[in-house]
C-alpha cells in the first residue's frame, strides 16, 4: 500500500476539519469534504469490526455442524445436514451484518459532515458519533435478531 492511501485511511478527523477551517475553507465546502475523510479514516475501523463478528459467525456454523455431525455418528443415523441451507443462512447473515456496517460507516460519515457546518473539530467528532450511533439503533436488530 502507498504512503498516500496510508495517510488517507489514518486521518484524525478532528485535526484535519480543524487544520482547514482554520486555513479559512468555507464550512459547506468543508462538510461536504467531510464526507469522504470519515469515510476513509474509519474505514480500516469497520472492516476490523466486519472481519471479526464474520469470523465469530462462521465459527459458531462450524461448531454447530461439528455437534450435529457428532450427534449422527453416536446415533449413527444416516439422516444428513442441510448444508444448503445452513450456507444460505450464513449468506444471509453475513450480507446483513456486511449492510449494517456500511450504513454505519455512511451514517457516521453524513454525521461527521453536519458536525463540522456546526463546529469543525469536536463538532465533527461528535456528529460522526451521532450518526454511527443512530445507525447502530436502526441496524443491530436487524442483524441480531436474523434467523
Amino acid at each position: 500500500m502507498d504512503l498516500f492511501t496510508m495517510d488517507k485511511l489514518t486521518l484524525d478527523i478532528v485535526d484535519y476539519a480543524n487544520r482547514h477551517s482554520r486555513d479559512g475553507k468555507d464550512k459547506q465546502q468543508l462538510a461536504q469534504e467531510m464526507i469522504s475523510v470519515c469515510w476513509n479514516a474509519n474505514l480500516i475501523y469497520y472492516l476490523a469490526d466486519f472481519s471479526v463478528h464474520q469470523a465469530i459467525l462462521v465459527f459458531g456454523y462450524y461448531v454447530y455442524i461439528r455437534k450435529e455431525l457428532e450427534k449422527q455418528r453416536k446415533k449413527q443415523e444416516s439422516k444428513s445436514l442441510h448444508l444448503g441451507s445452513l450456507t444460505l443462512s450464513l449468506m444471509k447473515k453475513t450480507t446483513l451484518l456486511a449492510l449494517s456496517r456500511g450504513v454505519e460507516l455512511g451514517m457516521g460519515a453524513l454525521g461527521g459532515a453536519m458536525g463540522t457546518l456546526a463546529k469543525p473539530g469536536l463538532g465533527t467528532l461528535a456528529g460522526f458519533n451521532v450518526g454511527d450511533s443512530f445507525a447502530i439503533s436502526l441496524t443491530d436488530n436487524l442483524v441480531s435478531t436474523s434467523p
